[in-house]
């Protein structure tokens, strides 16, 4: 993942950047450049959702989307931080 985020930034389609005092922990932002595909990428992945839902009938559809969109929330509000994972990967 590194590397792929080094090639957007590289590229001109983000920008990484340290909040506070731990530089372990950077923000990824768009840049102008990425926000210009942003309408092109978002119909690229509309379409890319239908592809893999097809087949599947609304009555699973639903809850699985439900407890996606939870999954992703849930990791988007945890504090990684709070983890101490350096301390957990010590020998």
């Amino acid at each position: 993942m590194a590397r792929n985020l080094k090639t957007l930034e590289a590229k001109g389609f983000v920008s990484r950047r340290q909040q506070g005092t731990d530089r372990r922990y950077k923000y990824l932002y768009l840049t102008p450049k990425a926000r210009e595909l942003q309408d092109t990428m978002e119909e690229i992945l509309r379409k890319w959702v239908d592809v893999l839902v097809q087949g599947v009938d609304e009555v699973t559809l639903g809850p699985a989307l439900q407890l996606m969109h939870q999954v992703a929330d849930n990791a988007a509000e945890a504090d990684i931080a709070a983890l101490n994972p350096t301390k957990e990967m010590k020998p």
